[in-house]
């Protein structure tokens, strides 16, 4: 991985050299990426707001973290330059309250779709032992790998 500085990530994305942005709420409804991203909504080039975790914005929004709360309403700001924006709200802990909430604060009349896909996720194991050299770990790794 690179590492860059933020002033060269915000050179970067206001260039148009930098297609998928990993920030926080706060850091989208303040600062200089909200101003980013509001020119961007206006010429199309954001098509895309994603949400990973979406049921913390109904869980921390109302009073830990506002910002989460906050973004809904900036969306339909930057829905209403943008029509063509997308929002993705993703979780694999969403009650039928926090659908709700959601869906309130990120949908548009007649546009809300929703898909749920409930799975059994297999609880994680882990592995802790000493080895002396590769030669010893490389067999030892692989027999833990075919294991699950």
């Amino acid at each position: 991985f690179k590492f860059f500085k933020i002033e060269t990530i915000f050179d970067k994305l206001k260039n148009k050299q930098c297609r998928l942005v990993f920030a926080s709420p706060e850091t989208c409804v303040s600062g200089k990426l909200r101003r980013i991203l509001d020119e961007f909504s206006k010429t199309g080039w954001f098509q895309n707001l994603v949400v990973d975790e979406a049921h913390l914005i109904e869980t921390w929004g109302a009073q830990f973290r506002v910002e989460f709360q906050i973004l809904g309403a900036i969306r339909k700001k930057w829905k209403e330059s943008n029509p063509e924006l997308r929002t993705f709200l993703f979780s694999a802990t969403m009650s039928p309250k926090c659908r709700e909430t959601l869906e309130d604060l990120f949908s548009d009349p007649g546009e809300h779709k929703e898909y749920v896909c409930q799975r059994l996720r297999p609880e994680m194991a882990y592995y802790s032992r000493m080895f002396r050299d590769d030669d010893e770990r490389w067999p030892k790794l692989k027999e833990a790998l075919k294991d699950n």
